[in-house]
């Protein structure tokens, strides 16, 4: 397995989603990304933040200006919740966000901003997640770069599944047939998720994701 990597409008939806219990155990570890002025980004927390998650306030505050916003995907609800808006360096609504929770930043201003994710790695041989069938928004758990194709969601998904990625303009879109992963054109090749990715996935049936933890903890 390869060694972890720590450091480092919009589709409309229905599904729900519930997430197995994880362990993480004192290895803290965080990622970088860029949230551009006045474009959406598509991120997600692939660290755990624990069991009563992490408040918008927490994970990003003062990263990204005053005029700032972000939508959260509610799994649950199989909607985003309300809108966040950043004013006098304060989130109201202040959302909590948990492991594998996908979210868009819309930063304020024009210029490009880092932001860093962090929290304790997943150290469980197996992340598991329930899947129900429909189109879902969530992130990959690990913190790591991997191609999708070497994800065990990847395999699992039936065949006329649909991967979405958010390119910065738009979606690349992949679909599933005879148990083969192909773009859609303009996409090329295999996308390679990284340890802040957030994507969606569409399937035509629930079931449950197995996740192998990608890399050695030595």
């Amino acid at each position: 397995m390869k060694k972890i990597i720590v450091s480092v409008v919009v589709l409309a939806c229905v599904a729900a989603v519930s997430i197995a219990a994880v362990n993480s155990a004192n290895i803290v570890g965080y990622a970088k990304l860029d949230a551009i002025g006045g474009q959406l980004t598509l991120v997600a927390l692939n660290f755990d933040p624990g069991t009563n998650g992490v408040t918008l306030q927490d994970l990003i505050g003062l990263q990204v200006p005053d005029t700032s916003a972000i939508f959260v995907w509610d799994r649950d609800a199989g909607s985003y919740l309300p809108v966040s808006n950043k004013g006098r360096d304060l989130w109201n609504p202040n959302h909590t966000v948990y492991a594998g929770d996908a979210f868009w930043i819309k930063a304020g201003g024009t210029g490009t901003n880092e932001v860093i994710l962090s929290g304790e790695v997943i150290i469980s041989d197996t992340n598991t997640v329930a899947l129900s069938s429909g189109i879902d928004a969530t992130g990959f758990f690990f913190p790591v770069d991997i191609s999708w194709t070497n994800t065990d969601l990847s395999a699992l998904l039936p065949n006329l599944s649909t991967l979405f990625v958010w390119n910065g303009n738009g979606y690349d879109q992949w679909n599933k047939g005879r148990d083969l992963w192909s773009p859609v054109p303009p996409a090329t090749g295999i996308p390679t998720l990284g340890p802040t990715s957030g994507f969606w996935i569409k399937t035509p049936s629930a079931g449950t994701w197995n996740e192998s933890r990608p890399f050695d903890l030595n």
